[in-house]
């Protein structure tokens, strides 16, 4: 009866886990990705001189060709571990992504090129999910010319955070078994005493009042030994009573015998 509110709670514990490990993982992803979007856009910023301008397809900063030279946006997925997307509008200018069809919905980019951030653990960026962290990609003047997209893989992130509440989730199941066990155990060794208390009484009932109760029963500090040592009191109580019969007849029968012989 005690395990099975116990289960109970260790499922409802791995449940609640794993809802947590959701709502963390979202939440520092969206640091991690806003600090990241950050230290790109000091980087871009800084790495030649002019402003953003998009031209037959390709995107400048100043004189640099975005586009084609990819070693910023590479080097940061080595460092960081991230991937970087620039769009002019909603149209995909440069990236380290792989794959066609990358492109922003009209709600995303419309809310991000009028100055908002924007962080979703579903972006589609072609046939793939990513967590992604979107914020305006800015002039020197601060007008927007685009959007900067940093963002990883969801499948990638799940996978690390469902290993994580896997593992604090046989960790409870552990601990669940561990008190099984040991409420078996408990269990087995008073129900073991508690069965030599009643046959000690069985004893007493067939008239048996010689029996010794063990000390190590007597000597419990628990219940078990409450009722050992009342066991033992009632062998005592009895054995007293018999034997002051046993004397009071003793005693009677030699009176009768000493008043036989006068008459």
């Amino acid at each position: 009866v005690v395990l099975v509110p116990l289960i109970a709670i260790a499922v409802i514990a791995i449940l609640a886990l794993n809802s947590a490990g959701d709502k963390i993982s979202d939440k520092m992803m969206k640091h991690e990705l806003a600090a990241t979007e950050y230290a790109l856009e000091m980087s871009l910023s800084n790495s030649a001189p002019g402003d953003f301008h998009y031209e037959n397809g390709t995107l400048y900063k100043g004189e640099l060709n975005l586009s084609d030279d990819k070693q910023v946006l590479d080097g940061l997925k080595q460092n960081a571990g991230v991937d970087v997307a620039l769009f002019w509008g909603r149209d995909l200018a440069a990236t380290n992504l792989t794959g066609d069809d990358i492109a922003l919905s009209e709600n995303v980019s419309s809310r991000v090129l009028g100055g908002e951030s924007y962080f979703s653990n579903s972006v589609k960026l072609g046939k793939t999910n990513y967590y992604a962290y979107l914020a305006p990609l800015k002039n020197t003047d601060g007008s927007v010319a685009g959007i900067l997209a940093v963002c990883i893989p969801a499948r990638d992130v799940e996978g690390l955070y469902s290993g994580i509440v896997t593992g604090r989730a046989i960790a409870i199941l552990i601990l669940v078994a561990v008190f099984c066990v040991s409420t078996f155990i408990v269990v087995g060794l008073i129900s073991r005493a508690l069965l030599g208390v009643v046959g000690n009484l069985d004893q007493i009932a067939e008239g048996k009042l010689n029996l010794k109760v063990p000390d190590k029963l007597l000597n419990r500090s628990d219940e078990v030994g409450k009722s050992a040592r009342a066991v033992y009191s009632v062998v005592n109580g009895f054995s007293t009573i018999i034997r002051d019969i046993h004397n009071s007849m003793k005693d009677m029968n030699e009176f009768t015998g000493t008043f036989s012989s006068n008459f």
